[in-house]
């Protein structure tokens, strides 16, 4: 009984999928029903027992932008999976429009330069 049974990437070059393997990504209690707003990009889809499934996209409202990923994330096992802090990082550069994040390590005393709104 499962929603999606193929994965299509729609959008491969899309920022929020960098370094993102959705392709390899368990989308368990995926809602087979989810129908995505108008001003709705698609990135990843599925196919399945009912159709066609948007699995990942990005909603662009005039109030702001929003990341929906289909799935449950305890059937999905999602937040102990390494690409949990993957597409939550994508997500957090491409919600605060930044291009790159914070370094990875920084040194003792090192001074960083945080951008406006964050």
């Amino acid at each position: 009984d499962e929603a999606v049974s193929v994965v299509v990437v729609e959008q491969p070059e899309h920022p929020l999928l960098r370094f993102f393997d959705a392709e390899g990504m368990d989308y368990g209690g995926a809602n087979g029903a989810l129908k995505m707003p108008a001003g709705s990009s698609l990135l990843v889809a599925g196919e399945g027992e009912v159709g066609r499934v948007p699995l990942i996209y990005w909603v662009s409202r005039p109030e702001g932008q929003t990341l929906v990923v289909n799935l449950d994330p305890a059937e999905s096992g999602f937040y102990l999976s390494p690409a949990f802090p993957v597409l939550v990082r994508s997500a957090a550069l491409a919600l605060t429009r930044r291009e790159e994040g914070l370094p990875g390590q920084l040194r003792l005393g090192q001074w960083v330069t945080m951008p406006m709104g964050l």
